[in-house]
């Protein structure tokens, strides 16, 4: 005796993530850091998980970077990048003395397009991750780019710190 058998797959929601390790989980690879950029292990500083990053620090003027070289098939039906993020800092002021960027880079580091920037004056509570996005990455289908974050302090700022975690691109 047969018995016939159907199956269904269901693609996974949200669709096909064009970043690998977006939340930092196990280690940093594939993304690419350098200057004053951390990696951190610990559930209390993520938004999921264990993994998370942070550009900048509380105690040195200076910046970091942190960036993903992908490919976004000319085929995808979207590419919205979003990520959540947190900022810490010690000042009270009103002038963004510390600031993170977040751009589109060809494989050479040249900016293709400045999606944002955050400062010192989007801080928040240690912990409380703000979801950014959707930012709109349809422009670079059929491309290959690097998603950078930059970091940079003034020195006359110092000490914010700009914590990363699930960052995605759909």
């Amino acid at each position: 005796m047969t018995v016939p058998v159907s199956l269904t797959l269901t693609p996974p929601s949200g669709g096909t993530d064009f970043i690998i390790n977006g939340g930092f989980e196990g280690g940093i690879s594939p993304w690419v850091v350098s200057g004053i950029t951390t990696y951190i292990n610990n559930a209390n500083y993520a938004h999921s998980g264990t993994g998370s990053v942070s550009l900048g620090t509380d105690s040195f003027v200076g910046g970091g970077t942190l960036y993903q070289q992908f490919t976004i098939p000319s085929t995808a039906t979207t590419a919205n990048l979003s990520f959540y993020l947190y900022v810490t800092s010690p000042l009270n002021t009103t002038v963004a003395y510390d600031k993170m960027y977040f751009e589109i880079t060809n494989t050479s580091n040249q900016i293709q397009q400045s999606l944002g920037s955050f400062s010192n004056l989007d801080k928040g509570a240690p912990g409380a991750y703000v979801l950014r996005g959707p930012y709109d990455l349809s422009a670079f289908k059929g491309q290959t780019i690097r998603l950078r974050y930059r970091s940079v302090s003034s020195h006359l700022g110092g000490g914010t710190e700009f914590h990363l975690d699930d960052v995605s691109v759909k």
